[in-house]
């Protein structure tokens, strides 16, 4: 059977009761309801059952059936209502529709089938219940194409999923011009920067003692990044590399009054080798101002990690690559003698 883009009913019937059934099939098409029913979808040489219940009552949104005493008595019907196929209808989204032509009948129903909702419908309040049948089945429709649309979604992402999976262990995680350009950028910021500090007296203004470090822009970086803080001030940088080289040569300035002082030509440096390299970015934020001032500029220029910087982290985590050397090393502390 070819499918319609418009509900699809099967309609359970016993053929004694031919004359309401075709009046219902007439009044569905009607309604752009597209009816099946067995005695005009069987083809000959097809295996009659075989082509009901796995060609007519699967591919429908529904199944309509309609209990009279002569149905009750049909053994196709029976089969139809079948409480292991309601199960296995159920499961893939195909409505059950009952109604029975008189009160009467209810008693004589199956107890699974009692326990539904079953309206009477016959020619007494055939037009009255007709547009509640229509609207119940194309409801049953809309859910159903729903659930169905979901479902093949999902398995579209499954598959797309799969075949990125096998895609990346075929061709790795890192394509070949990640894999050279990463590397390049390692090999630039694994590098050295010479800078020299010095640590004044605030009293004197005068320099105690001169420090001459080595800083790993690779090392600074990762710190950074690792540290959790996406959106970095101009001076972090810079803070965090007076607290390390405080920490590198306090078992050779012991006092803590002094000052640690240097011109910080070197951040600008740092600045502008990571922005190069797409790793970080400069970003225009509001600037924090007390109430009531307003002179001034109303921004302030931050620098924030990028989609790069996540993807260059991850290959080196990937690659298990560590930076040469620590973020700081100090190379000589030469205390100046006391005038």
């Amino acid at each position: 059977m070819e499918r319609v883009r418009k509900p699809i009913v099967f309609l359970s019937h016993s053929k004694l009761d031919l004359p309401f059934i075709n009046q219902i099939e007439t009044d569905l098409r009607h309604c752009q309801i597209y009816p099946w029913k067995d005695d005009v979808e069987l083809r000959h040489g097809k295996p009659w059952l075989e082509t009901i219940f796995q060609h007519g009552v699967a591919a429908c949104d529904a199944e309509l059936v309609y209990f009279t005493e002569n149905s009750l008595a049909s053994k196709v019907v029976a089969k139809e209502v079948d409480a292991g196929l309601l199960r296995t209808l159920s499961d893939s989204g195909v409505a059950f529709l009952p109604y029975v032509a008189s009160e009467g009948l209810r008693a004589s129903l199956r107890l699974d089938i009692q326990a539904l909702y079953c309206p009477v419908w016959n020619e007494d309040n055939y037009s009255e219940l007709l547009p509640k049948v229509v609207a119940g089945i194309w409801s049953s429709y809309t859910e159903r194409t729903v659930r169905v649309a979901t479902a093949e979604e999902k398995n579209r992402r499954l598959e797309a999923e799969l075949a990125l999976r096998n895609l990346i262990q075929q061709q790795g995680i890192f394509t070949a011009g990640e894999e050279s350009d990463f590397e390049f950028v390692r090999s630039q910021l694994d590098q050295t920067l010479s800078v020299s500090f010095g640590f004044v007296d605030p009293k004197t203004k005068k320099e105690r003692y001169a420090i001459f470090v080595e800083l790993s822009p690779l090392s600074l970086l990762l710190a950074l990044f690792d540290s959790g803080q996406f959106l970095l001030d101009a001076l972090d940088l810079a803070e965090r590399v007076r607290r390390r080289v405080r920490e590198e040569t306090s078992h050779r300035v012991d006092d803590e009054k002094l000052h640690l002082y240097q011109e910080e030509g070197y951040v600008t440096a740092l600045w502008s080798l990571y922005c190069r390299f797409g790793l970080l970015r400069p970003v225009q934020v509001p600037k924090r101002q007390d109430p009531g001032f307003t002179m001034g500029s109303t921004v302030e220029v931050k620098f924030e990690f990028g989609d790069r910087m996540q993807r260059f982290r991850y290959w080196l985590t990937y690659r298990q690559i560590s930076p040469a050397k620590p973020e700081v090393v100090v190379l000589s502390v030469q205390e100046r003698p006391a005038e």
